[in-house]
């Protein structure tokens, strides 16, 4: 039986750290995730290096390289033709 009570002791444990998980879990999906438009919303938002970052164009995700320079965020384009 002592077994069996410590057995559902570490049972309840595990119950309640779960809960708390879930719960602070629940907590911060509340707040709204920031989503960058573009290089410049990401140059607002503290990054500074230039890089492929990953923005929300047309309800879809899609990697881009930014050019961050000391004053701004630069979205790189580039089109290519073959011929």
């Amino acid at each position: 039986m002592r077994g069996m009570a410590s057995d559902l002791e570490n049972e309840h444990e595990t119950v309640m750290k779960l809960t708390t998980i879930v719960i602070n879990l629940g907590r911060l999906l509340r707040w709204p995730i920031s989503q960058s438009r573009d290089c410049h919303d990401l140059w607002m938002s503290g990054h500074r290096e230039s890089g492929v970052y990953t923005i929300v164009r047309d309800m879809a995700t899609k990697p881009i390289y930014c050019n961050m320079t000391s004053s701004a965020g630069w979205t790189v384009l580039q089109r290519r033709r073959d011929g």
